[in-house]
């Protein structure tokens, strides 16, 4: 008897684990901005080129407005919707020059953002994973970093951001630029925890059984 209670508190303990894991939140933060018309973002370009984004060497936020343009539908962690401002620190983004120019990042990409129930979010880029020109009136630049929530439910989760810019009507057009960013995190107990839930259910069945042995040997006598 003495092995049957402590075995049935450690298959509780399993079947309790599998539940919470089963159970656990996740939380997805997925949405896509673009400068706002009331911005007034440029794209500087290689001194002397031609007004080309195949030539162009840095993205130049200053003095724009990113609104969010998009939400996913997988998206629970961010509570953005379409016209939410997000913040982006420092407004220059170095990827090289001309075709096959090599990525510059100077230092980390600040990115912040609140939801409609108040949870901050701030989100610190620092590698530039990506650069692809697909022609010369487009080109992709993927970041990775981490984001971080005032109310906890990330905490230097990996994150990525990717920007892509188009001119559509060739050199001397006007340039869109947008971004879109992810990541994702799942809420579950931590080892230390369902190491002391297992000790409490085996010091209550141990308990168990020496009240039982007692109470026989009270009867015996």
């Amino acid at each position: 008897m003495k092995k049957v209670v402590p075995a049935l508190a450690v298959a509780l303990i399993a079947g309790l684990g599998a539940s919470s894991a089963a159970q656990a939140a996740v939380h997805i933060i997925d949405f896509s901005a673009d400068i706002s018309s009331s911005g007034g973002g440029t794209l500087s370009y290689v001194p002397g080129g031609a007004s080309t984004l195949d030539k162009s060497s840095e993205f130049d936020f200053d003095g724009t407005s990113l609104v969010v343009s998009g939400v996913g539908a997988d998206d629970n962690a961010s509570f953005l919707v379409a016209g939410n401002p997000v913040t982006l620190t420092p407004s220059l983004i170095d990827y090289g020059t001309g075709m096959g120019g090599t990525a510059i990042l100077n230092g980390p990409i600040t990115k912040s953002w609140t939801g409609s129930d108040g949870d901050v979010f701030t989100e610190k880029l620092t590698d530039v994973v990506s650069i692809n020109r697909g022609t010369t009136d487009d080109i992709t630049v993927k970041l990775l970093g981490e984001v971080t929530d005032s109310l906890g439910f990330f905490n230097m989760t990996p994150a990525t951001m990717t920007l892509a810019a188009t001119q559509d009507g060739g050199p001397g057009a006007s340039i869109s630029v947008s971004l879109t960013n992810f990541a994702k995190t799942s809420t579950v107990p931590e080892p230390s925890t369902w190491a002391m839930m297992l000790l409490g259910f085996v010091s209550l069945g141990y308990a168990a059984v020496r009240r039982g042995s007692k109470n026989r040997s009270t009867l015996a006598i």
